[in-house]
C-alpha cells in the first residue's frame, strides 16, 4: 500500500493480495445467479467486492447501504456463415458436399473484459480446415495474443490473453475460418456450427448464449417407369448444372461432389433390378438438367428434365425435389433436318422416279 493512493488502487491491491495468498470466500459468500446480488446484515466497515476491476465500498452510520455496478459486462457474440458467392453473411446457407464454406464470428469486448474464451463446435457434416484467423478492424491480430488449444467437445477453442483483451474494450474482434461439407451432411437435417464465449473472473465463469449457423444441401430423386407405370431397370442418368451459360456435370469422387466440363466424365446413376429410384444428393442452389444417357433397349430416350434449387430458400419443397421419368416403347423417327430426314427424301425421290419409269414403260407397251 502506498500513502496517498486512491481507493480504487487500494481495492486492486487488496484483490491481488487475496489472489496471491489463495484467500477463498467463507461459508457466507454469496454467488450471483442473476444480474443482481445482495449482501445483507453486514457490520459497518470497509468491504472489497471481488469483481473484475475490484470495487471498494464502506458502510457507516451515514452510508449504511451501497449499490455497486459490476464492470464485467457480457461481450456480444455474433455467428454467421457466407450465404453465397457475393460475400453476404447470414445465419443459413446451402452448399454442395465437398464445397468449402466460410464462417465468421464477431465478439465485441465490454468493460471488465477478462478470461475471454471463444468456443466453436461443428456437426459431423462439417470438417474444419484448421485455418482460423483473428482480426480487428481489418488488421490481423498477432497469434501471441491468444492460445489456440482445443477444449473437450470443441472444434475450435481460442483463449485470449487478459493483458491484450483488456485493451480492446468496445472493439469488434472478428474470427474467420472455413470448413468442408462432408458426406455426413444430410438434406433433411442442416449441419450446424455453434459458437459461444466464456468470460468471468477469479474462477467464476459466465457464458454468452449459443449462436448457430445452418448449412443445407438439396436432393433430386428420379423414379424410372415405362408408359405402363412399371419400374424400369437399365436406365442411366447424368446431371448437368448451368455455370454462367455453360454446362458442368455431376461427378462423385470419394464421397465428394465435383463438377466436370465433359459429360463423358460425369457420374452416371443407373436404375437396377432392385430399385428403379436414383437420387442426386448434396446439391447447392442453381439450375439443373437431368439427362438420360443410357436408354433401355427397345425404348425411346426420355426428354430432359429441368429443375431449380432456389437460393436462400430452405423449405423442404425447394431442397427435396423429385420427378418420374417415363420411357415409351418403340423407336423415334429421325429428327427434322437431320441425316435421317435427308435419307427419307432421297429414298422418296427414288421411289417417285422409279414409279415414273414404270408408268412410261407401260404406256409404250400399250402403244405398241
Amino acid at each position: 500500500w502506498v500513502e496517498g493512493a486512491s481507493a480504487a488502487d487500494f481495492a486492486k491491491a487488496a484483490q491481488k493480495y487475496a489472489k496471491d495468498n489463495i484467500i477463498t470466500p467463507d461459508a457466507d459468500a454469496v454467488t450471483a445467479t442473476t444480474t443482481t446480488v445482495k449482501f445483507e446484515n453486514l457490520k459497518l466497515g470497509y468491504y472489497l467486492v471481488d469483481t473484475t476491476l475490484g470495487t471498494l465500498c464502506s458502510l457507516d452510520t451515514t452510508n449504511p447501504n451501497v449499490v455497486m455496478q459490476e464492470k464485467n459486462e457480457e461481450p456480444t457474440n455474433v455467428k454467421t456463415v457466407e450465404e453465397d458467392s457475393t460475400g453476404n453473411y447470414g445465419e443459413k446457407n446451402d452448399a454442395d458436399i465437398g464445397q468449402t464454406v466460410k464462417f465468421q464470428s464477431t465478439i465485441t469486448a465490454q468493460a471488465g473484459a477478462e478470461n475471454y474464451v471463444f468456443h466453436d463446435k461443428m456437426d459431423a457434416g462439417l470438417k474444419y480446415n484448421e485455418d482460423v484467423a483473428v482480426s480487428i478492424e481489418d488488421s490481423s491480430v498477432d497469434e501471441a495474443n491468444y492460445d489456440d488449444t482445443i477444449a473437450a467437445g470443441d472444434t475450435i477453442t481460442l483463449s485470449f490473453k487478459d493483458d491484450w483483451i483488456k485493451n480492446q474494450i468496445d472493439k469488434t474482434i472478428t474470427i474467420t475460418y472455413t470448413a468442408t461439407v462432408t458426406s455426413d451432411a444430410l438434406t433433411e437435417v442442416p449441419a450446424q456450427n455453434t459458437a459461444t464465449v466464456d468470460y468471468g473472473h477469479n474462477g467464476y465463469t459466465n457464458h454468452t448464449d449459443e449462436k448457430k449457423t445452418e448449412t443445407y444441401n438439396a436432393k433430386f430423386t428420379v423414379t424410372k417407369t415405362d408408359d405402363q407405370k412399371q419400374p424400369m431397370k437399365g436406365a442411366g442418368f447424368v446431371l448437368a448444372k448451368d455455370a454462367n451459360g455453360s454446362s458442368v456435370y455431376y461427378k462423385v469422387t470419394d464421397n465428394d461432389i465435383t463438377w466436370v466440363p465433359k459429360i463423358e466424365d460425369a457420374t452416371e446413376l443407373m436404375t437396377t433390378e432392385a430399385s428403379n429410384v436414383i437420387a442426386f444428393t448434396g446439391l447447392a442452389d442453381g439450375s439443373y438438367t437431368l439427362i438420360e444417357k443410357t436408354v433401355p433397349a427397345g425404348y425411346n430416350k426420355a426428354k430432359d428434365e429441368t429443375f431449380t434449387i432456389v437460393a436462400h430458400n430452405y423449405e423442404a419443397a425447394n431442397l427435396i425435389q423429385a420427378a418420374t421419368v417415363i420411357n415409351k416403347a418403340g423407336s423415334l423417327l429421325p429428327s427434322t433436318g437431320g441425316m435421317g430426314t435427308t435419307l427419307f427424301y432421297i429414298i422418296g425421290s427414288i421411289l417417285v422416279v422409279g414409279a415414273a419409269i414404270l408408268v412410261a414403260r407401260k404406256r409404250m407397251n400399250d402403244e405398241k
